[in-house]
């Protein structure tokens, strides 16, 4: 599934508390916050089950910088992700930190000129994916993207620059995504995504009043009812 974007604007402390929901309605005693909020950013951004988060998250010890390796098969995309994560709206108006460009930069690097010591630097659940992605470059044409999500304000510009200008080089796009942006996404995911018509059958329509209540009842075909359940 294609991430969602959304134009950004000042975030307000209102949108802090729309994301802060979502981390603690995840938290527990054994996903932490920064593991509730990045299990967040997946179920809101990919639209991924929450029972199927855990695939996708690489988090931990010798992550170099990667929190989420999410291999979109059916639109042919490798999404890398990082996440930042603070604990007040205060807080949140700072920058994602510049300091884990760097990272990112050194493990892209390091992918894409498929180095195989890096498997050496790397946990199990992100050599796993490393080895997944070498074997689908081996055979396949995929595009990469990189991901920054955070509850506070995006990268400086010169960071921002910094990473553009090192990912370009590969033509990998860079998504950024704050507070604002999470927020939006956070409340656009809880919307339909779909329509659904019901066409009566020609002169089916009647109004009805009764206790000072109006309401229309309509007749349809059993035909058209299956067809605007399925």
């Amino acid at each position: 599934m294609s991430p969602k974007v959304v134009n950004a604007t000042t975030p307000t402390i209102l949108d802090f508390g729309v994301v802060e929901s979502g981390i603690r309605e995840r938290e527990s005693a054994s996903i932490s916050r920064s593991d509730a909020f990045t299990r967040l950013a997946l179920e809101t951004v990919f639209g991924i089950p929450h029972q199927e988060v855990d695939e996708y998250i690489v988090d931990g010890f010798d992550d170099r910088g990667i929190d989420i390796v999410y291999i979109d098969h059916e639109n042919r995309v490798i999404n890398i992700g990082s996440c930042k994560t603070v604990v007040s709206y205060k807080n949140s108006r700072k920058n994602f930190p510049g300091d884990e460009i760097d990272k990112i930069i050194s493990f892209v690097e390091d992918l894409v000129l498929n180095r195989e010591d890096m498997l050496k630097t790397c946990n199990g659940p992100l050599a796993a994916k490393v080895r997944e992605i070498w074997d689908i470059f081996a055979e396949e044409s995929y595009r990469i993207s990189v991901h920054l999500f955070s509850n506070q304000a995006t990268l400086q510009k010169d960071a921002h620059n910094r990473l553009v200008e090192a990912l370009s080089r590969h033509e990998i796009a860079l998504f950024e995504y704050g507070l604002f942006e999470l927020s939006h996404g956070v409340v656009k995911a809880t919307k339909p995504r779909f329509k659904k018509k019901i066409v009566p059958s020609d002169d089916a329509a009647f109004s009805v009043k009764e206790a000072n209540k109006r309401a229309v009842m309509l007749k349809v075909s059993l035909k058209e009812l299956i067809s605007s359940l399925a």
